[in-house]
C-alpha cells in the first residue's frame, strides 16, 4: 500500500512513485500539473493533450488522474516535488550524498536543474570532509555534481581525485547508480596519468 503525500492540497494529478530498490516505500503524491509543466520540459510534454497523461488531465474534471512513475525513487521524488512547489520548510540545507545523487538523477531525467539551481549551489557547497568519504560516496559526489551541471564540478573533481584509490573504477562499477549514470568519459578522466601527475598524485599507489 502506497503512502499518500499531499504536496499541493489543490493539486490536479497524482504521481504514483513505486521505486525499484526497496519494497514498501511507494508513495502517491498529489501535485500541481501546472507547476510541474513550468519547472520541467519533460512534464510539460507529458501533460500535453496529445499524450495519454495530458488527455487524462483534460477529461478528469472531478477526479485526479494517476501517472505511474515506476522507476523513480520515492524519497528523492518527494524532495524534488517539495522544491518545485516551494514547500521549502521541509527541505534540508544538507542531505546525505545518497539522497543528493538520487535527486540529481531525477532532476536530470526531468530537466529540472534550472528550477533547482539555488539549492544545487547550496548542497554542493555544503559537502565537506571529502577526505573522510569512502570510494562509493566519492562516486556519488561526482555523480551529483555532474548531473546537476554544477559550476563547481571541476573543483570537486580536483578534490575527489586526490582521494581515489587505484581500483576506484571497479568499486564504482559495483553500484548500479554509479555505473549507469557516470559516463565512461568522466570515469576515464580520473584515470588519466597526466591528470594525476598534474595534481601530484602517485597513480600507482593511490592516495
Amino acid at each position: 500500500m502506497a503512502s499518500k503525500v499531499t504536496v499541493d492540497a489543490e493539486g490536479d494529478v497524482i504521481l504514483a512513485v513505486t521505486g525499484k530498490e526497496e519494497a514498501g516505500q511507494a508513495r502517491d503524491f498529489l501535485a500541481s500539473s501546472k507547476i510541474l509543466k513550468l519547472a520541467s520540459p519533460v512534464f510539460a510534454k507529458m501533460f500535453a493533450p496529445c499524450f495519454r497523461e495530458g488527455a487524462a488531465l483534460q477529461s478528469s474534471a472531478e477526479t485526479c488522474p494517476t501517472v505511474q512513475l515506476k522507476e523513480d525513487d520515492p524519497e528523492a521524488m518527494e524532495l524534488l516535488l517539495r522544491l518545485l512547489h516551494f514547500d521549502t520548510g521541509k527541505v534540508p540545507e544538507t542531505a546525505p550524498l545518497d539522497t543528493l545523487a538520487k535527486l540529481a538523477i531525477l532532476s536530470d531525467k526531468y530537466d529540472c536543474n534550472r528550477a533547482l539551481k539555488p539549492w544545487i549551489a547550496l548542497w554542493v557547497r555544503n559537502v565537506d570532509n571529502i577526505e573522510d568519504l569512502d570510494q562509493h560516496s566519492l562516486g556519488k559526489l561526482v555523480l551529483t555534481a555532474y548531473l546537476f551541471r554544477s559550476s563547481h564540478f571541476e573543483d570537486i573533481s580536483a578534490d575527489v581525485i586526490t582521494q581515489l584509490t587505484t581500483n576506484f573504477a571497479l568499486e564504482w562499477a559495483e553500484e548500479s547508480m554509479l555505473q549507469t549514470h557516470i559516463p565512461d568519459s568522466v570515469i576515464g578522466s580520473f584515470t588519466q596519468p597526466t591528470a594525476r601527475r598534474y595534481l601530484g598524485i602517485n597513480s600507482a599507489t593511490g592516495p
